[in-house]
């Protein structure tokens, strides 16, 4: 199974650098409030983007109020939750040697604004989840990818999301 896996991860690699580059290149600082858009253009286009990715790989998706978006896989109650955010803080000219919304790769190194916090550890999370269906493993509970789009200011994403939903279990 060990094997298996490993192999897995190796075909989908390209894939999932491929993913955090469509999502990284949203430039998702939070801006002026808009209708249906609570913390800015960006941060929703990230959430439409994220959302659509999701739905690419499979997953049943849910986008709550704009503050919060969740891939889904499997069935039941109880979850599993993995979560990350798409905002991100501004960008200060100092320290970039490229576009920080366009991601490089130098030396198996991945550096664009997001790529550490959080939209690259976010689709990892999205691809984990894609492995697990792709190679049919037996899961328990359901796995919920849950991002948000407010954790740079403090995260009323997630407060509004557990409002009404349960904890994960894990």
């Amino acid at each position: 199974m060990e094997e298996e896996l490993l192999k897995k991860i190796d075909e989908i690699s390209d894939e999932m650098i491929s993913g955090i580059k469509r999502i990284v290149q949203i430039d998702s600082v939070q801006s002026e409030a808009k209708p249906g858009m609570p913390f800015g253009e960006g941060v929703d286009k990230a959430l439409e983007e994220a959302l659509k990715l999701a739905r690419e790989l499979g997953f049943e998706t849910e986008n709550v109020d704009h503050m919060v978006g969740i891939a889904k896989y499997g069935t039941g109650e109880d979850y599993i939750g993995i979560m990350g955010h798409l905002d991100v803080v501004p960008v200060n000219e100092v320290g970039w040697n490229s576009d920080p919304f366009k991601v490089v790769q130098v030396n198996n190194k991945l550096y664009g604004r997001g790529v550490a916090d959080d939209k690259g550890p976010l689709l990892a999370g999205y691809y984990a989840a894609k492995i697990i269906h792709d190679l049919n493993l037996p899961v328990k509970k359901k796995i919920r990818v849950i991002f948000g789009c407010d954790e740079e200011r403090g995260s009323s994403c997630v407060a509004h999301y557990f409002q009404n939903n349960p904890f994960p279990s894990m």
